[in-house]
């Protein structure tokens, strides 16, 4: 449709386009004889020649219209002119509530839970109210809330439909936005008002977490993880949620209907007793970034495993056996003065009795020259019942502890060592490396690793793994690359620091300079296969597909059965045209996992692209025997083997077989148009006009762009 601009429609002037959907177009209009502007909601031209829409319009016009309240946008008028619909409605001239979650983030602020609890009263209200009178929203989303000055007003009641009439849209297709989509709505259930909530428990969501729960390539893959995937906790990604208003959201976001709020005023209720009982810093902090979904390629491998305790301990050892050994002497030689005076022990306070010394001794040989945890335990547990206040003794055992995979009985001891010598700094480090890799308590093991620090300013390990807190957790770069600056100034040549330094420009996407970083680790350390494979993955970033497989060599040089590096290195290689070597790594992938479906995913497509199809085709069957997987293979831009399939099963002449998986997908997700399109194709070829034109219908409605539009539009006028 051309634009309007400049048109009058009935008593309207249009002045300026301001945005177009999936059914119309908005523009700012004036309205001469009231002086005021308006909004006027423009069907588009195309769509004005199917009756169906055209009818779904009116009702919606007028079931909109019926609708008084002062957070929703309210509607004027609905006419017709020379066979363009429109409705006229308020215009609000203000933000958007997702333009100001988007200057929020960007500004590294967050909104206060006072507020967000006041914008969900408002919109909570607006909907119990729209919904008394049987409407329901159906696209409710950042994008469709304003702000009128102090006013809200929740907008784009176009795509909702009273209970109880016509459910539908052209082709059936499903009504609603996939990020904010409940799960019902994705299963082409039209849902209810508990599916109202469940969008809100998204807004509210993003607006406490500065992220959406669920984020993915496509839509399809988006509705799918909030049919399939548990809900990550919103304090994962905030450590500073308040448990109270995390309860909220993950309430609101039930799988089921049946276990959400059952009101939008239920759920406002709620949230506001839970920020009322909150206790939350009032600061702006930095948004966490996005979790490291993989793309081309993903993150290399997996996150490198921890620093070794055991270096560490050992020192600790050593230091604890001298200290045993002037207790000892003390002991032994100390001056009788007097009574039953205590004997005198070192400054460190390592024991009160020769029975607590000799078997923390005894604990300390069997740990760190013998590695028999056992005997370790048992002889520090007789050093503590010997000598209840012995602090070191229990340091000693969490550390057994949390060798022998029993990280709560480990942060009870290191706690209790804390509590009895307060100065213990290596008690803070060990127990934050508990917090950090054990616990999943991130901003505990900050707050210990800062308290190493305070205590011994050159412990270059708590540098580093504070570091890691603030990149994994925290997403403060800045602050991690001044700790890992001033654990290089302690010690140069840690090549673990150098290698973190390089994480953290990869992770900010400044590959050229997380290459220096990594370079010097790899130099440093030449066995370290993390920092090799991401060194790989910056330079494929950068385009230097070379490099980035002489790097991912060198990482199977150190790790041959590592699956995840042959998999990047077929990125690599694809990149530089070696087909042959994607497939073997591929098919190396599949050696290691036979049930890797990615690698089935990315050797089908290469099947396919060479013509062969049989082989393809049995590639992505394999490929969807697991519902669990996702298929990412980011050479191609869509990532359904429902799809491919069915093209190389057209490829073959199997039509049947092509439109049962296209009739499928269609089912399942009627909102993606590439379905459309090739069914449309096939019944174009068949000779179908009828069914060919209806599913080029449907690829205009759910065309994600203009072009994808005329190319529907291109195949109808074919068909004509």
């Amino acid at each position: 449709m051309a634009d309007m601009t400049g048109r009058t429609l009935g008593k309207y002037r249009l002045i300026e386009r301001l945005g177009r959907g999936g059914m119309a177009e908005v523009y700012r209009a004036y309205q001469p004889r009231l002086e005021r502007d308006v909004a006027v909601k423009v069907m588009l031209g195309y769509l004005a020649e199917d009756e169906k829409f055209v009818g779904r319009f009116e009702r919606e016009a007028k079931a909109v219209a019926a609708l008084h309240h002062p957070h929703i946008v309210q509607i004027y008028d609905s006419d017709v002119e020379d066979d363009v619909y429109y409705m006229v409605m308020e215009y609000i001239g203000g933000e958007t509530l997702k333009a100001r979650l988007k200057r929020l983030n960007a500004e590294r602020k967050r909104m206060s839970l006072d507020d967000v609890a006041r914008i969900f009263r408002a919109l909570c209200d607006a909907l119990d109210y729209a919904h008394a009178q049987g409407c329901i929203h159906r696209d409710i989303k950042p994008a469709n809330v304003m702000f009128d000055g102090e006013r809200l007003v929740l907008t784009d009641f176009g795509i909702a439909s009273i209970v109880g009439g016509t459910r539908y849209t052209a082709s059936g297709a499903m009504v609603g936005t996939p990020a904010y989509m409940s799960p019902e709505q994705g299963q082409g259930d039209p849902g209810d008002v508990r599916s109202d909530v469940y969008s809100l428990g998204i807004i509210l969501y993003e607006m406490v977490t500065g992220r959406l729960p669920y984020d993915a390539d496509t839509p399809l893959a988006i509705v799918l993880k909030h049919l399939n995937e548990p809900l990550p906790p919103p304090s994962q990604v905030r450590a500073d949620v308040p448990l109270t208003v995390e309860r909220v959201i993950l309430k609101a976001l039930a799988k089921s209907p049946d276990d959400r709020y059952q009101s939008a005023g239920a759920l406002a209720e709620a949230l506001e007793a839970a920020v009322e009982s909150a206790e939350v810093p009032a600061e702006a902090l930095p948004p966490l970034r996005e979790p490291r979904v993989a793309a081309a390629p993903p993150a290399p491998v997996a996150e490198p495993a921890p620093p070794r305790r055991q270096m560490l301990w050992a020192l600790v050892g050593v230091a604890a056996l001298a200290v045993v050994a002037l207790a000892v002497a003390a002991l032994l030689i100390l001056p009788d003065r007097g009574g039953e005076a205590e004997p005198t022990v070192s400054p460190t306070k390592a024991a009160s009795s020769t029975d607590a010394v000799a078997h923390y001794e005894a604990g300390v040989v069997a740990f760190h020259e013998e590695g028999d945890y056992e005997t370790a335990l048992r002889e520090f547990t007789q050093a503590i019942e010997a000598d209840p206040e012995f602090a070191e003794a229990y340091y000693q055992r969490g550390i057994v502890y949390a060798e022998d995979d029993q990280p709560i009985a480990a942060e009870a001891d290191l706690s209790q060592a804390i509590a009895l010598q307060p100065d213990l700094v290596e008690a803070y480090y060990e127990r934050g490396y508990l917090y950090l890799y054990d616990l999943d308590r991130a901003e505990d093991a900050l707050a210990d690793y800062t308290a190493a620090i305070e205590l011994n300013s050159e412990f270059v390990e708590a540098y580093v793994d504070r570091a890691r807190c603030y990149l994994w957790y925290g997403d403060d770069h800045e602050q991690a690359l001044a700790d890992l600056d001033h654990a290089l100034e302690l010690d140069p040549d840690l090549a673990e620091a150098w290698g973190l330094r390089g994480e953290v420009y990869f992770w900010r996407e400044e590959y050229d300079l997380a290459r220096p970083g990594l370079t010097r680790a790899v130099e440093l350390d030449p066995e370290d296969t993390w920092a090799w494979a991401m060194l790989g993955s910056s330079h494929y970033w950068m385009g230097e597909y070379e490099e980035a497989i002489a790097s991912y060599d060198e990482a199977l040089q150190l790790e041959p059965g590592e699956l995840d590096l042959y998999y990047h290195r077929a990125f690599a290689s694809f990149e530089m045209g070696n087909l042959d070597a994607v497939l073997e790594d591929l098919n190396k992938v599949l050696l290691l996992e036979p049930e890797h479906s990615g690698a089935y995913y990315g050797r089908g497509r290469l099947h396919a692209a060479a013509g062969r199809y049989e082989e393809a085709i049995a590639d992505f069957t394999e490929v969807m025997k697991d519902k669990e997987q996702e298929y990412e293979w980011p050479y191609f831009p869509e990532d359904s083997p429902y799809l491919d399939r069915a093209l190389a099963y057209q490829a073959l002449g199997r039509t049947e077989e092509a439109l049962a998986d296209l009739d499928m997908l269609i089912e399942e997700a009627p909102y993606w148009h590439l379905p459309y399109y090739y069914r449309g194709l096939i019944y174009k070829e068949l000779g179908q006009t009828e069914a060919a034109s209806a599913d080029f219908r449907a690829l205009w409605e759910n065309a994600p762009d203009e072009e994808w539009q005329r190319k529907a539009e291109g195949e109808l006028e074919a068909l004509q």
